[in-house]
């Protein structure tokens, strides 16, 4: 749910949006405004000034939620474009695919665990991340995941990688 999505886009063959779904906006937007709503309806006696933090946690549900980050691959311009920040007010990067060495999924944050083989260790990965590599070897992360959820990166940036015709690289144990 709190992941971001792969989508072909419907308007043209040559677009890959990777975003966040609507529905964590809206559950993360509406759902404590409204219970702070339903518990204001049975506490009719409540006044302003002593529930003002239950206004406050309402505002940054509803800012929250209208955060948005977006990736967009365009094949027939040669760029990726990123979309950070709010509705209505955004930030916009842009790489050319030439600015873009190779897309990698790295886990990282490995416990450590004296107790067990380098063969089990693997599945003790705390994170794992979608990531391009800039040929001025800066990286610019695309997406984090829990461990266990490794394949679905690997999924995401093989797809990205033939969408845009950049190398991939599997660095993880799997």
């Amino acid at each position: 749910m709190f992941s971001l999505k792969l989508k072909y886009s419907d308007q043209s063959s040559n677009l890959l949006e990777l975003s966040y779904p609507g529905k964590m906006r809206t559950f993360i937007g509406l759902l404590l405004p409204v219970l702070i709503l339903i518990y204001f309806r049975e506490n009719r006696d409540a006044s302003f000034l002593n529930n003002i933090s239950l206004y406050l946690i309402a505002l940054m549900s509803i800012l929250i939620g209208q955060y948005d980050e977006r990736w967009y691959f365009n094949r027939a311009d040669h760029k990726i474009i990123r979309k950070i920040g709010l509705r209505v007010w955004y930030k916009t990067q842009a790489l050319s695919f030439s600015d873009v060495e190779y897309i990698e999924v790295r886990c990282f944050g490995r416990r450590k665990m004296s107790w067990l083989n380098k063969t089990d260790l693997k599945t003790y990965q705390k994170y794992a991340r979608l990531s391009l590599r800039l040929k001025t070897d800066r990286i610019k992360n695309i997406d984090v995941v829990g461990g266990k959820y490794v394949h679905q990166l690997l999924k995401k940036g093989a797809a990205i990688s033939d969408f845009c015709g950049i190398p991939f690289q599997n660095k993880t144990d799997n």
